[in-house]
């Protein structure tokens, strides 16, 4: 009978070791579960918190390529207003010329009608030779026959 209820003694202290064990099993699995969604959420934010980070990075990198564009825009702009105006320049200046040209081209063309006219009108000169006449026009130029 001792021995009877030494095992039972021994069964029933064995069945509460053994829910101890389920109880503190349980335990530990309540406390991991909880902790879990707190891992999960730290997880998360520290993935939200890089990704805005690489966002922000992603950005800065956007807005320096956009400045470092419009500044290459704004040079070639420059260049091509220099390049412009040195072009208007150069026109100007053979416009310039080709208009000097003309107005001694023109003068000169005045100037010989008016010798030839005086040339015509002077007596002396209508009574020589046609080629005497050509080289006096000339020599009153300072111009000689080869010119």
């Amino acid at each position: 009978m001792i021995n009877k209820e030494l095992e039972k003694i021994k069964c029933i202290a064995e069945e509460r070791h053994l829910l101890q064990q389920a109880e503190e099993e349980k335990r530990q699995y309540e406390k991991k579960k909880k902790k879990q969604p707190i891992l999960h959420i730290k997880m998360e934010e520290e993935w939200k918190q890089k990704e805005m980070l690489l966002l922000l990075k992603i950005g800065e990198d956007v807005k320096r390529e956009a400045r470092i564009e419009e500044l290459r825009r704004k040079r070639r702009e420059e260049k091509a207003k220099k390049k412009r105006t040195v072009l208007e320049k150069k026109m100007a200046y053979h416009l310039r010329k080709l208009q000097e040209h003309a107005y001694q081209r023109v003068e000169f063309e005045n100037h010989v009608k008016c010798l030839n006219k005086l040339l015509s009108e002077d007596p002396k000169i209508k009574n020589q030779d046609i080629g005497d006449q050509n080289w006096t026009s000339y020599s009153s130029l300072g111009l000689t026959s080869a010119e």
